[in-house]
């Protein structure tokens, strides 16, 4: 059994042909489990309407309130009851009919008890779903650690996790430290398990002025974000304020790392330090324009 972790806000546009999507779903046995985060629009009618034609595959968790991004992801993994796997879900993409039978098979390979994180590539889309790109996401349990930190290799909606992982996070107590899911999945499991990586085309992301993320709004959208999020608002301090606190509480982290990602972090005020970070020797970002704006973070912060 799958459970399907959705949830839902304002997502009155696009919600229902995320939900065809998800129903069309076949050789595997799942459950939608569907948290809505205090919609003021027509998302809880939608949302009843199938929860009443599909009894069976639809089940909704109530919310004692507003929680916000990424609470309301942590939050609807916690209250779920226990299933082979968890698969993160947004309310305005498409997935493939095979994307849950894909990760089902793969996850079967690993042991019940070893943390295991499955994601998948996918197309980047405006928001007609007319492709814009394709994310390939590199093969992560051959990057160095630090190659995670400043840049998302991949979306929540891309992955689907296993038992044995969801209590690891859990186990962080995750809500109210601004923890990202996806961030912090691949990096627990990078640790502590396994990183399966399927590179089919299984979902289509669509991109769009209400999204929550920058990642593949086109180089416009990039700018704006940086400079209204990074340089003048408080999203760079906030990453590094949370790579300092995995490092901190992580024991799967050897000392080296646990120094480095401190290093990085830059939660110090000594100058040595300072310029150490800003001329560490390894590049964090996949492109010269993400590294070179990462170092005029590290120079300004």
């Amino acid at each position: 059994m799958i459970h399907v972790l959705l949830c839902t806000y304002n997502g009155e546009r696009y919600l229902p042909a995320q939900l065809n999507s998800l129903l069309e779903q076949t050789g595997v046995e799942y459950q939608i489990l569907i948290r809505d985060d205090g919609s003021s629009d027509k998302t809880p009618d939608i949302l009843k309407e199938y929860q009443i034609r599909h009894p069976d595959k639809v089940r909704i968790i109530p919310g004692r309130k507003h929680l916000g991004y990424p609470d309301c992801f942590w939050a609807l993994l916690r209250e779920s009851p226990k299933a082979d796997a968890y698969a993160f879900c947004d309310q305005d993409d498409i997935w493939d009919r095979q994307k849950l039978s894909h990760a089902q098979a793969a996850l079967k390979e690993i042991p019940a008890d070893i943390p295991a994180l499955w994601i998948h590539d996918y197309n980047v889309c405006d928001s007609s779903l007319h492709e814009k790109s394709v994310h390939t996401c590199p093969d992560l349990m051959a990057l160095p650690p630090e190659k995670f930190l400043f840049y998302n290799q991949a979306e929540g909606f891309s992955m689907v996790l296993n038992e044995a992982l969801r209590q690891i996070l859990l186990g962080k107590s995750p809500e109210g430290k601004n923890l990202p899911h996806d961030e912090l999945s691949i990096w627990t499991c990078a640790f502590h398990g396994r990183i399966l990586q399927d590179h089919k085309i299984l979902a289509s992301y669509r991109r769009h002025e209400d999204t929550v993320t920058s990642t593949g709004s086109g180089t416009a959208g990039m700018i704006r974000s940086y400079l209204s999020k990074e340089i003048s608002g408080p999203a760079f301090e906030e990453k590094c304020t949370r790579i300092a606190l995995f490092a901190d509480t992580d024991s799967a982290i050897s000392p080296e790392e646990r120094k480095t990602f401190l290093l990085l972090s830059g939660k110090s005020n000594a100058t040595l330090l300072r310029l150490r970070r800003l001329f560490y020797p390894h590049r964090l970002k996949p492109t010269i324009g993400g590294e070179t704006a990462l170092r005029v973070l590290f120079l300004l912060h």
